[in-house]
C-alpha cells in the first residue's frame, strides 16, 4: 500500500510511519498562495518546528503581541518569550503575517479592561503598540484589529461591547490603524473578525462590511481583512456560494484577503461518523475552499490555527465527543504526520 492509498482508510497507524509527501507551501504555491500553520511558544517542540519548516510559507506566532504577555501588570514590562518564534521563521526565511492581534480584547489583562477613559487608553496603546512592533521587524503584516464585531451584544453596528468601545465609541478601529502605519510604514495592516465570512447568517458580514467601508473612507490604511475560517457542519456554515460573494464583496473594496484561523470543529455537538469522520470532514472544507480558491482572486493564502491537533485551541473548547475519541480539527494528526484526505484534497484544489 502506498502512502496515498491509505487515504481511505480511518486509523492512525496505516500512515504514522509513511514517508511525507509534496509539501503543503509547494502544493499551494502552484496557485501563487501561501500557507501556514500557528504555533505559540510553550508547544514550540522539535517536532513542531520540524513541521512548520517543511510546510510552511508562511507562520504566525499564536497570541505573540499580547498586553497579557508583555504588561500583564500595569507599566510592568517583561520580555516577550514569543520572540524565539519569531527568531525561527526569520532564521529559516519562512515569512511572518498576522502575529496574533495589536488588540485582541480576549488578551488584555484586567487593568487594561478596568481603564474606563479614551484618553488612558489611548495612552496605554500608543506606549504597547511601537514597542511590539518595533521588536519585530521583519513581520510582513500585522492584525490590528481582531473580533471588534459581535452581533448578539446588541450594540448599534453590531459592535462587540468592550472596554475599548466604551471608551472610543463606534468606528474605534480608524485611529489604530492609521497609528500602526505611523510605526509600520510599509507593513501588510490587516482587520480580522470572525463570523462575517464561515456564518449561515449574514449579520456579522453585514456589520463588517459596514465598519470596514467607514473605516476606509475615514482613510485608515487596511490592506487586507483576515477572514477566519472556523468551519463547522453543512449545516452551520454558510455555503460556498455565500462565501465567494462576501469575499469578494471585501475585495471590491481594495481589500486583500488572508483565510486565517482556520480548523474543523468536532467535539459533542458536530457529529462527524467515527467511520467516515475524515472524509466528511475533508469533503466539507474541499465544498468550500475549492471554489474560493478558484473564484476570488483576492484570496492570497490559507493558515491554519494550530500545527497539529494536539495544539489546537478546540481541545479545551469543545465539549468531547460522546464516543470518547479525541477530536480532529487540522491537516495534521496528534502523530504529527498529515492525514493522506487532507493532503489529497489540497492537491486537488491547488491545482493550476
Amino acid at each position: 500500500m502506498t502512502w496515498l492509498q491509505s487515504a481511505g482508510s480511518t486509523t492512525d497507524d496505516l500512515w504514522t510511519h509513511r514517508p511525507q509527501p509534496t509539501p503543503l507551501k509547494t502544493l499551494f504555491a502552484r496557485r501563487g498562495l501561501g500557507f501556514g500553520l500557528t504555533c505559540d511558544v510553550d508547544k514550540f517542540t522539535s517536532r513542531n518546528q520540524d513541521i512548520i519548516r517543511r510546510e510552511c510559507s508562511m507562520f504566525t506566532g499564536e497570541n505573540m503581541v499580547s498586553l497579557v504577555r508583555t504588561q500583564a501588570t500595569e507599566g510592568v514590562w517583561t520580555a516577550n518569550t514569543q520572540k524565539a518564534v519569531y527568531d525561527f521563521a526569520v532564521a529559516n526565511s519562512i515569512g511572518q503575517r498576522n502575529a496574533s492581534h495589536l488588540i485582541w480584547h480576549q488578551t488584555n489583562p484586567a487593568w487594561f479592561d478596568a481603564i474606563t477613559t479614551a484618553s488612558a487608553l489611548r495612552a496605554k496603546l500608543n506606549a504597547h503598540i511601537p514597542v511590539v512592533m518595533n521588536e519585530l521587524p521583519q513581520l510582513a503584516g500585522w492584525n490590528v484589529v481582531n473580533e471588534v464585531i459581535h452581533t448578539v451584544d446588541n450594540q448599534p453596528g453590531g459592535w462587540r461591547n468592550t472596554s475599548i468601545y466604551q471608551a472610543f465609541g463606534a468606528n474605534w478601529p480608524s485611529e489604530w490603524f492609521k497609528f500602526a502605519r505611523t510605526v509600520a510604514p510599509t507593513a501588510e495592516l490587516a482587520w480580522t473578525d470572525n463570523h462575517a465570512i464561515e456564518d449561515a447568517t449574514s449579520a456579522a458580514f453585514d456589520a463588517v462590511k459596514a465598519a470596514i467601508i467607514w473605516a476606509l473612507d475615514d482613510g485608515a490604511p487596511i490592506n487586507s481583512f483576515g477572514a477566519q475560517m472556523h468551519l463547522e457542519t453543512p449545516v452551520r456554515n454558510a455555503s460556498a456560494a455565500q462565501m465567494v460573494d462576501r469575499l469578494g464583496q471585501i475585495a471590491a473594496l481594495g481589500l486583500d484577503i488572508r483565510l486565517t484561523e482556520a480548523d474543523v470543529s468536532d467535539g459533542s455537538d458536530y457529529v462527524w461518523r467515527l467511520s467516515t469522520r475524515r472524509v466528511d470532514q475533508v469533503a466539507h472544507v474541499e465544498s468550500l475552499l475549492g471554489p474560493i480558491f478558484a473564484q476570488v482572486p483576492a484570496v492570497k493564502s490559507l493558515n491554519f490555527w494550530t500545527v497539529t491537533d494536539s495544539e489546537s485551541w478546540l481541545n479545551g473548547f469543545l465539549s468531547p465527543r460522546t464516543d470518547g475519541l479525541r477530536g480532529e480539527y487540522s491537516p495534521f494528526g496528534r502523530d504529527g504526520i498529515i492525514k493522506p484526505e487532507w493532503w489529497a484534497m489540497f492537491e486537488r484544489i491547488t491545482r493550476p
